[in-house]
């Protein structure tokens, strides 16, 4: 609801691939985003209306993809002839829906072997001068992927 702003919280209760840019116009510097994202929550804290950053909790969360403009839906992908073992991993899992359309499986299945299976809180996403990217430990990479 723009015409409330400035929030000093927003919580969605729906999935996106993204955040919308939008709300961090309507939030107030210091602000929390908290958003599912991928099969994650994210808590973004705002800087001002163009810049927020913040990494995801440990817990998986799995919510309803928002409806209408396909914002919440994950591109599919094809996942043959990765290991059953790591398609049952729900970090795997994670790092797939997040990085859908940026990184190949195969990469993405190397990525997660060679940085010792990397659990969620390691991930994070920035928004920035109109970007949107998320990231493995660092967000200047090495390991960055965008999300917009």
């Amino acid at each position: 609801c723009p015409e409330r702003a400035p929030y000093d919280r927003i919580m969605a209760t729906c999935a996106l691939r993204s955040v919308p840019k939008e709300w961090l116009g309507q939030c107030r510097p210091g602000a929390r985003v908290l958003t599912p994202l991928s099969t994650g929550l994210l808590m973004l804290a705002v800087r001002d209306a163009g810049h927020a950053e913040g990494r995801f909790l440990h817990t998986p969360a799995y919510f309803v993809a928002l409806r209408g403009d396909g914002a919440g839906a994950v591109p599919r992908q094809h996942v043959g002839g990765l290991p059953r073992r790591a398609l049952g991993d729900e970090l795997f899992r994670f790092l797939l829906t997040l990085t859908a359309g940026a990184l190949d499986p195969q990469e993405a299945l190397a990525l997660w072997e060679r940085e010792g299976r990397p659990e969620r809180d390691r991930f994070g996403v920035t928004v920035s001068g109109g970007r949107e990217w998320a990231w493995l430990d660092d967000p200047e990479g090495p390991y960055v992927w965008a999300l917009d």
